[in-house]
């Protein structure tokens, strides 16, 4: 576990992600199992945790949260690989190819 100014740094950087400018997260595991919603800043403290049963990359995304009602939005995506490698992902605006 990072200490606290290697976390606060991990979380400054993280909040400017597309995924880590939510408050909430909507972690996926398969297509046979319910994905949760956690807030950012828990679900990334705790990711090892939440991920320990689940081998391989895992994914996740931002969520938003409406009159209690969680709202994934998948295009704010980010990758977990195991340990401390969490990729994020950049969604390329609609009016452009992915290979522009």
């Amino acid at each position: 576990m990072p200490d606290d100014d290697e976390w606060d740094q991990f979380l400054g950087e993280a909040s400017e992600t597309p995924a880590g400018r939510h408050e909430y997260v909507y972690l996926m595991y398969s297509w046979r199992e319910p994905g949760i919603v956690c807030r950012t800043a828990e679900a990334l403290r705790d990711i090892d945790y939440l991920y320990s049963s689940a081998p391989g990359p895992r994914y996740f995304c931002g969520a938003d949260v409406s009159g209690g009602t969680p709202a994934p939005v998948f295009r704010d995506f980010a990758e977990y690989g195991g340990g401390d490698e969490i990729t994020a992902y950049t969604p390329v605006p609609s009016h452009q190819s992915a290979t522009s």
